[in-house]
């Protein structure tokens, strides 16, 4: 009995490993109804033998975007991209427990294929409440998949043209409760919010090691080599929370949260700069360096897009300007500009760590008006 069912599973394991599979419609099950014309147009034939389905979405979101005409947010709200980056960390989750039928739905859910893997700042292409809310009271869905298990084809060490071995196609129904689904996403919101709120005044120690490198290169024969560089640690690595075991993409968290950040007090000091005419050529300095380096910031980025932008703000020379179009004669000090950015940064950081403590109160609000609703 237990043996054989236990060979039983095992051998299911098996044949189920790498095969294809296609969704078809339901039929309705209870409070279940079938699967949307979003997710059969998607999965309406079967995928080919031997390649998984998490290799055939798009590699970043943005591509989508871009196919859809859709126009792509450019936030800078904190409570945003928590809930982009939470849903990417449920989608890892999901393919790391092999529910890959559940990862896809979500994804396709709202047309945010391929959004696991990106690495940006624009990832969520609604407003974070209308996600959840709308997740909360979507429909339950039955998928119907089938699965089609090698035969003789020869892959996966079958063996090939062999008449007995025949393809077999099997049906597995898998339930969709998206209201699990938006509470599981609550909660790693609000485990990833923790995390932050501990992460974020790193951003101080980061504008430290800035400055701490920059006067060991000006200090340097060439201009240009810190000599103590390959001796510095990451701020990440000193990061070791009492009460935590880490989000599944943490390292990648730090690196978007400071770039968000350093993007949120560019804006302001350029905003401020705008106010007065005394501002305007530091504003107009602020605009050019983004035109030239800021499309690093778009779409699917690469890891330190931050560091490297202050970088180049500090290795810009400082100038003289004056003349018409301008009330006065200005200094023109990339160094003290940058400076000043980086200190917004951090009172941007404080701005968020406020906000991201509220993140336990916000859920509350939203199932106390869903449970309003039902009763």
């Amino acid at each position: 009995g237990t043996m054989a069912g236990g060979r039983l599973f095992l051998l299911l394991l098996l044949s189920l490993e790498g095969m294809s599979y296609a969704f078809r419609p339901a039929a309705p099950v209870g409070k279940c109804v079938t699967a949307s014309n979003r997710c059969l147009t998607h999965a309406s034939k079967a995928l080919p033998l031997g390649v998984p389905a998490s290799s055939r979405r798009p590699t970043a979101v943005g591509l989508r975007m871009a196919l859809g005409g859709r126009p792509v947010r450019r936030d800078r709200d904190i409570s945003q991209f928590v809930t982009q980056r939470a849903l990417q960390s449920l989608l890892g989750l999901m393919h790391m427990n092999r529910d890959q039928i559940t990862a896809d739905w979500l994804a396709e859910w709202n047309e945010h294929e391929g959004i696991e893997r990106y690495h940006g700042l624009n990832g969520l292409q609604m407003d974070w409440r209308d996600y959840i809310n709308d997740l909360l009271r979507a429909p339950g869905e039955t998928l119907v998949v089938e699965f089609k298990r090698r035969g003789n084809s020869g892959h996966g060490g079958w063996s090939g043209n062999n008449p007995y071995l025949k393809d077999h196609v099997m049906e597995m129904e898998t339930p969709i409760n998206p209201r699990q689904l938006a509470e599981r996403l609550m909660a790693v919101r609000e485990e990833i919010s923790r995390e932050w709120i501990d992460m974020l005044p790193l951003l101080q120690k980061e504008n430290e090691e800035v400055w701490r490198s920059w006067f060991e290169k000006v200090r340097s024969k060439d201009g240009a080599t810190d000599s103590q560089a390959n001796l510095q640690l990451p701020q990440l690595e000193n990061f070791d929370p009492t009460h935590l075991q880490g989000s599944l993409f943490q390292g990648g968290d730090y690196d978007l949260i400071k770039t968000l950040a350093t993007l949120c007090a560019f804006d302001r000091v350029k905003q401020s700069l705008e106010t007065g005419s005394a501002g305007k050529p530091q504003a107009e300095f602020l605009e050019r360096m983004l035109a030239v380096h800021g499309g690093e910031f778009e779409g699917d980025m690469q890891l330190g897009a931050a560091n490297r932008f202050i970088e180049e703000l500090l290795q810009q020379s400082p100038s003289v300007i004056g003349g018409a179009g301008y009330s006065s004669t200005t200094i023109l000090d990339p160094v003290g500009i940058t400076e000043t950015i980086m200190e917004e940064r951090v009172k941007v950081a404080n701005e968020w760590v406020d906000e991201l403590k509220g993140v336990p109160s916000d859920h509350a609000d939203m199932m106390r008006t869903l449970l309003s609703e039902i009763y």
